[in-house]
């Protein structure tokens, strides 16, 4: 499917892009999403990114646009 660069807030149509469980990999994408936004609730920044990529941490904590980066939500959670 089409690679979104950013979410900042999630909405029914986020989560209905991620669908359900996957077939490859350890969880599907409306898992990682799920995480996504518990982590954006604490105020924590999160990116999907393709993890077969070589370096694709070291990119990302470089400042690269890979995958999907889910920005921190302004209301957390208390």
């Amino acid at each position: 499917g089409e690679v979104i660069p950013h979410v900042t807030r999630f909405t029914p149509e986020v989560r209905g892009l991620a669908g359900g469980a996957g077939t490859h990999g350890s969880g599907g994408m409306a898992t990682k999403v799920s995480a996504a936004e518990i982590a954006g609730a604490a105020g924590v920044r999160t990116v999907i990114a393709r993890g077969r990529r070589p370096n694709v941490l070291l990119e990302v904590a470089a400042g690269a646009e890979l995958g999907t980066t889910f920005h921190p939500q302004a209301q957390r959670l208390s």
